[in-house]
């Protein structure tokens, strides 16, 4: 089963007013890991090579290092 959120169903009620909220991120279908990490936080992504198996990430200027495999496979909503 698919959800599916209406834009106009995106609103916060302040006072008299439907004020409408966007707070969202899209995770297309057959996303990975790492697509949903880069959705999630503007970061830069550099890959390290084979060497040691790691998707380097810089959040902010503080590095941090994924495996690859990780990184590659299907996204599972609701697993950590």
């Amino acid at each position: 089963m698919e959800e599916v959120i209406k834009v106009e169903d995106c609103v916060k009620e302040i006072g008299d007013y439907n004020i409408p909220i966007y707070n969202a991120i899209i995770i297309p279908n057959n996303a990975t890991n790492g697509d949903v990490v880069k959705a999630m936080f503007p970061v830069q992504c550099k890959n390290m090579g084979n060497e040691n198996n790691g998707i380097v990430v810089d959040f902010y200027g503080d590095l941090h290092t994924f495996d690859k495999d990780w990184w590659n496979a299907p996204y599972k909503k609701g697993e950590e």
